[in-house]
């Protein structure tokens, strides 16, 4: 039997100076990159290997056990798909139900110090927002958290991502508030008793890849009392899918291609790529005082959220022709994405209503036919007893297009054209 490798505190420095190093000529003449590491290593302080040495206790720790099973981990994929499909099954309602355009979201963001074990993260900042298609940003909460002490080998870590990223000090010097059951508080009084998905719980939407990151953030912050029950009310969903459901449902309702040159998304890539463009991330007047002293406000989770919104907006608000506003669904003092929904939507070849798109003549951004009004489907319900009043035989010979196109009334109640070709 072959002896185990042991793993050391330098096995891991190596694996990760390879990583950072490869095809890297050194001084000295130094070609062997494990040469090179060994000579890194043996000028770095206890200080900076001290990561490192936490890294090999647990290896060492998981040899004698063995390792654990993590059934969260190995069910993470199929907890994902099953929380897709939640957002999926939300959005479809609210188009079906024709909420869509007043449907409350909460969007949010958070920063670390650093990962300080399996699934435990240790918080510096917090941002919400609230948010719908039709009035954009609602309000705002942000706060910085100060968890007083940063765990034995990981300060390293941790100042090297402050000073790369968000640029908060570390504890015991961190900003923000160091009770976290008054952050709690807070968050809870920000969220109030919004409705709740089929599933009974209230969906707090970041990005994809920091999913798992926020719900574990939030389960420290919320579940920090013994209500737990409180904690269970909230749980970390995909922006990324709920932006790429709510641009997909609405375009397929309305039986046409968005407007402003764009086409559809094709996957929730699309989205994630949407809403990772650099277009407001430089923007100081987005982001929270310390952030924008610092010239550092791409990493601020206030603009985080807030770039969000303006991202919605930009690619849904304007499909249910919503007029942007300044400082809700773009940023003050930027310039609207979209200067004229009604001159756009005049080139759109179908029309505001979500089930029987097509079936008038006249402008589609004639006000009367405005998703928020019910005089046009009064006149379509019109239409439609008229259809009904005819004879059977001449109702099943309706145009085969009969709803799609604009020449519906000419041919059913013209002169009969439609009818006589069969």
């Amino acid at each position: 039997m072959s002896k185990q490798c042991t793993k050391d505190a330098f096995y891991f420095y190596k694996l990760r100076f390879e990583k950072e190093n490869k095809g890297k000529v050194f001084s000295k003449g130094i070609t062997n990159i494990e040469v090179a590491a060994r000579e890194s290593w043996r000028s770095m302080t206890l200080q900076k290997r001290d990561p490192y040495e936490v890294l090999a206790k647990e290896a060492a720790s998981t040899q004698k056990t063995g390792p654990k099973v993590d059934k969260t981990v190995m069910s993470e994929s199929l907890i994902e798909s099953e929380n897709n499909k939640i957002v999926n099954e939300m959005v479809r309602r609210s188009v079906v139900n024709n909420t869509v355009q007043t449907n409350e979201y909460y969007f949010i963001a958070a920063n670390i110090f650093c990962e300080t074990g399996v699934n435990k993260y240790l918080p510096a900042e917090i941002a919400l927002l609230k948010y719908t298609l039709q009035d954009g940003v609602i309000r705002t909460y942000h706060t910085f958290v100060n968890p007083e002490t940063i765990p034995m080998g990981y300060k390293f870590i941790a100042l090297e991502l402050s000073e790369t990223t968000h640029q908060l000090p570390l504890p015991p010097n961190a900003m923000g508030e160091k009770d976290f059951d008054i952050i709690q508080q807070e968050i809870y009084k920000f969220i109030g008793n919004a409705p709740t998905c089929k599933q009974g719980f209230i969906p707090l939407f970041t990005v994809a890849e920091d999913v798992r990151m926020v719900e574990l953030i939030c389960e420290d912050l919320l579940g920090s009392t013994s209500d737990q029950a409180i904690n269970r009310r909230y749980k970390t969903m995909s922006i990324d899918q709920l932006l790429f459901d709510l641009k997909t449902s609405i375009g397929r309702a309305q039986k046409r291609e968005p407007f402003s040159g764009e086409s559809q998304f094709k996957s929730v890539d699309d989205a994630t790529s949407q809403l990772n463009r650099e277009k407001y991330k430089f923007l100081s007047e987005i982001a929270c005082e310390f952030h924008d002293e610092k010239d550092c406000s791409k990493y601020c989770c206030l603009s985080n959220v807030k770039r969000w919104a303006y991202v919605f907006s930009e690619n849904i608000s304007v499909d249910l022709k919503i007029p942007l506003v300044g400082g809700k669904h773009f940023p003050i003092g930027a310039e609207n994405p979209v200067p004229s929904v009604e001159l756009n939507c005049a080139h759109n070849k179908s029309t505001a209503n979500v089930t029987v798109a097509g079936a008038h003549r006249k402008s589609k951004c004639d006000q009367k036919y405005n998703l928020n009004t019910n005089l046009y489907s009064q006149e379509v319900e019109s239409y439609s007893s008229r259809i009904d009043s005819l004879p059977a035989v001449t109702r099943n010979r309706r145009p085969r297009n009969y709803f799609s196109g604009e020449n519906y009334v000419r041919q059913d109640f013209g002169r009969g054209r439609g009818m006589r070709r069969g």
